[in-house]
């Protein structure tokens, strides 16, 4: 914890930039006493040196860069943003939005030098792609462990992500015909045809229709796109079975995400529904909360939104104002809180409320998942 200040982290990761931010997470939780592990993986630096490209390598840049991502090479040469757009199937609206979230983080990243420390890293490095020497950057120990492929394809080799999940849990390498691999013959079966139930979605009129409603904010077709993605099992397939879900590996989830999200579809719903409030009662919250509220998130007909700011308290919940006082076995909440987006369609909500007084200004915060049709909401 930050000195019992906050949560405890005890572990940091991230991939390409996310190694980025996942050290400098890490350099600042040190300044405040606390050394999480630090797993980086195949996370470089170039030394501040910004490369200006023209637009036409630019856009190329960004085409080849998403369609490695997806599992691709780069198979056009885009000199515009609408060609490039046509490559990647995209609508010239998401591709603007995207590209220019592309080059925003390129200027970062190249720009970027990491701030010197002295925490244990795990260096997981891509054996074809460029490496920097962490060994420079901290004065703790520096295990590296160099896999097969290049920087785009160290995620989808089943051997390496074996590898990667010893890594994060601190076990020590295993030898190579040892690795287990993460995903039975059942569980690919299960993946296989989910994949296909999403792209037999995807494809059709009626969706393509959806999209372009939901990107002009039209709350009716948000909901029936998820309601879509629901029936079919796609939003968390990651989940146990007994709270709606099929039990497949996370890595199913991230891919279908990815597969439906790539059609231009808000994902805010998704992460303010799934990634946050229904992951966080799916870890912290009580058995009867999981039973009532995630089979519903699973199969699209409950959405979920997060309830944190107040007209004097944003970013910074240390002037939290609404309080939830104790009478029996229930809580009182009382409180304003500013609206967030999704809140029209969403049917409950993740409020953070002071449960006590004394302590630091951080102390005695709890979180709630309210119904938003309760009476006084």
């Amino acid at each position: 914890s930050f000195a019992g200040r906050g949560p405890e982290v005890d572990l940091v990761c991230g991939w390409s930039f996310g190694g980025a931010l996942a050290w400098e997470i890490a350099c600042l939780l040190a300044a405040r006493g606390h050394r999480p592990r630090v797993v980086l993986l195949d996370s470089t630096w170039s030394g501040g040196v910004y490369p200006r490209w023209t637009p036409g390598e630019a856009v190329r840049a960004f085409v080849d860069d998403v369609s490695r991502l997806s599992g691709r090479d780069g198979e056009s040469a885009p000199d515009t943003r609408a060609e490039a757009a046509a490559a990647l199937d995209m609508d010239l609206e998401t591709f603007t939005e995207r590209f220019e979230i592309f080059e925003h983080n390129r200027r970062l990243i190249c720009e970027w030098e990491p701030t010197p420390g002295d925490l244990d890293v795990v260096s997981v490095r891509a054996v074809e792609s460029a490496k920097c020497d962490w060994r420079t950057v901290t004065s703790g120990g520096v295990r590296f462990q160099d896999l097969p492929g290049d920087h785009y394809g160290l995620l989808r080799d089943d051997a390496n992500l074996a590898a990667i999940e010893r890594a994060v849990r601190g076990e020590p390498p295993a030898a190579a015909a040892a690795v287990p691999h993460p995903d039975g013959p059942a569980a690919e079966a299960d993946g296989a045809g989910l994949h296909a139930s999403l792209k037999q979605l995807v494809d059709t009129p009626h969706w393509r229709d959806l999209v372009i409603r939901a990107r002009r904010m039209d709350p009716d077709a948000i909901t029936e796109a998820y309601r879509e993605l629901g029936r079919r099992g796609l939003l968390t397939p990651d989940w146990p079975s007994e709270y709606g879900g099929a039990g497949t590996p996370t890595r199913r989830a991230i891919e279908l995400f990815e597969g439906f999200s790539s059609t231009g579809l808000p994902d805010l719903v998704y992460a303010l529904t799934v990634q946050i409030v229904g992951n966080f009662v799916l870890k912290s919250g009580s058995e009867r909360l999981r039973r009532e509220l995630l089979p519903r998130i699973a199969r699209g007909e409950e959405f979920a939104t997060v309830l944190y700011s107040e007209p004097r308290a944003g970013s910074d919940l240390a002037a939290l104002r609404t309080r939830a006082e104790r009478r029996g076995e229930s809580y009182v909440l009382n409180g304003v809180k500013v609206f967030s987006i999704y809140s029209d369609i969403a049917g409950s909500a993740l409020v953070a409320a002071r449960t006590g007084q004394d302590g630091h200004k951080y102390d005695g915060i709890t979180l709630f998942v309210i119904d938003l049709t309760a009476d006084g909401v």
